[in-house]
């Protein structure tokens, strides 16, 4: 009782804090990009897994691109890229099991290979080949297991760009560490409104709240009012490090496939020198460091993240 007890104070203490930091949703910047209006809902057949229905947009015609976001993220966190990348390519982002508008089953299939057992699912219903795989964060390490997975046909990826990706051990972010603690992340969730909480984890990012809107924070912070919404978020931070992290780590060097990391030179949540770490692991990986971002190249550097991707593309 109690350790429920400081539980809950902890979790009425986050609401302070989140209430203190407030007014940061006030400026809004010309940084935000309307939605995409391709957006539809597909239902997926992953193997071992009852159906289900993702969230997927579309834009663009030529060789396809698809885009994986990371932990508490969705298909909006490519607004400021997609369209940029459009006008040459077919641009496909997802919603991840789980996250944005697709489903968020009560279970516990939110590992790494629950999320690209999803994403393979889409890849063979959707008849996509020689695509570039896109992934940020979370989603880099998915990413990464698609492309050692022996069950996708080779020809489905071509290249690969992998954004801040934890692709070695490393210590959790503040975020990351709060959402794998017991039961006090349930609590939180439930006390704190939405829109803080996503206040909180896009600073933690960020650092820094300057270059998001008030439109973006509640795109963000929506899923989190779905049912089963905090659980997904949860129950994928719980298992965020992949058991056979060591096993895979050992496979990196067998993928051949051309391979693009963007990181941000300040990224505090991984740090550049993973990225400087994982272009030595991979045979045909070189490094792009982008200035004036943290740990969401995406959102705060679209421009130049584009152009590296577009760079990369036309080798």
């Amino acid at each position: 009782m109690l350790r429920l007890w400081r539980a809950v104070r902890t979790a009425i203490a986050l609401l302070l804090v989140s209430l203190a930091f407030l007014p940061a949703l006030a400026p809004a910047v010309a940084h935000t990009a309307t939605p995409s209006s391709t957006g539809q809902m597909v239902r997926v057949h992953p193997d071992g897994m009852p159906p289900l229905d993702i969230y997927v947009e579309e834009m663009g015609r030529g060789p396809t691109i698809l885009f994986l976001h990371g932990l508490g993220g969705s298909s909006y966190s490519w607004r400021l890229i997609a369209p940029r990348l459009a006008t040459t390519h077919r641009v496909v982002a997802v919603d991840l099991r789980g996250f944005g508008r697709s489903d968020k089953p009560f279970d516990r299939a939110y590992s790494s290979i629950d999320h690209a057992a999803v994403v393979r699912a889409f890849i063979r219903q959707a008849k996509l080949s020689r695509i570039t795989l896109v992934g940020h964060s979370y989603g880099g390490m998915v990413a990464l297991r698609l492309a050692l997975d022996r069950r996708l046909e080779p020809h489905r990826i071509s290249r690969l760009v992998l954004m801040a990706t934890p692709a070695f051990p490393q210590a959790f972010s503040a975020g990351v560490d709060f959402l794998r603690k017991p039961v006090l992340p349930y609590l939180a969730l439930l006390l704190v409104p939405p829109e803080l909480t996503a206040t909180l984890a896009l600073m933690m990012e960020s650092v820094g709240m300057n270059r998001f809107s008030e439109r973006d924070v509640s795109i963000y912070a929506g899923p989190l009012s779905d049912p089963g919404g905090p659980h997904a978020l949860i129950e994928t931070a719980l298992q965020i490090v992949p058991d056979d992290l060591p096993h895979i780590m050992a496979r990196y060097p067998t993928i051949t496939k051309p391979t693009l990391a963007v990181w941000c030179r300040q990224d505090e949540v991984v740090p550049l020198s993973t990225g400087e770490r994982l272009v030595r692991t991979l045979p045909k990986a070189r490094l792009a460091v982008v200035e004036g971002c943290n740990h969401m190249p995406a959102e705060q550097a679209p421009v130049a993240v584009a152009n590296e991707i577009r760079r990369f593309l036309a080798r």
